[in-house]
């Protein structure tokens, strides 16, 4: 998108608004609550812990017998196995989140601005047909 937008000299204020949201501190504060509850259980506000059976995928392992005549677990890296483990997710603190989204919604909506000023710029080059 941006080699798009490279045409434009206002275009650098609006790809540096658009960078700025949902930056690593802010998905840090909420414990990434956008992306969580979009594709799965996210946390709780205020109360009510979630996710405390996690699930994820290792590489998959098998049993091997050794020369004593014990066995270890091998490790096959050329395939994964679904393991399940106790985790948790605490609830977010109400108002640490509230006064995250007020600085999110911030810089969305100065984004936003330098988007139709980004817009204005293009519609403003924009040559009429002749209607003849």
């Amino acid at each position: 998108m941006s080699r798009m937008l490279k045409i434009w000299p206002s275009s650098k204020k609006f790809l540096k608004a658009l960078g700025e949201i949902n930056s690593k501190d802010y998905i840090k504060e909420t414990s990434n609550y956008r992306n969580f509850t979009a594709h799965t259980i996210g946390p709780r506000i205020g109360i009510g812990h979630t996710r405390t059976v996690t699930r994820y995928l290792e590489p998959a392992r098998a049993l091997k017998q050794v020369g004593d005549g014990t066995y270890v677990y091998e490790i096959l890296p050329s395939e994964l196995t679904v393991s399940y483990g106790i985790g948790g997710m605490p609830p977010l603190d109400l108002e640490a989140v509230f006064a995250a989204n007020l600085v999110e919604y911030e810089k969305a909506r100065s984004c936003y601005l330098e988007y139709r000023a980004l817009l204005e710029t293009a519609v403003a080059e924009i040559v009429p047909l002749n209607k003849e």
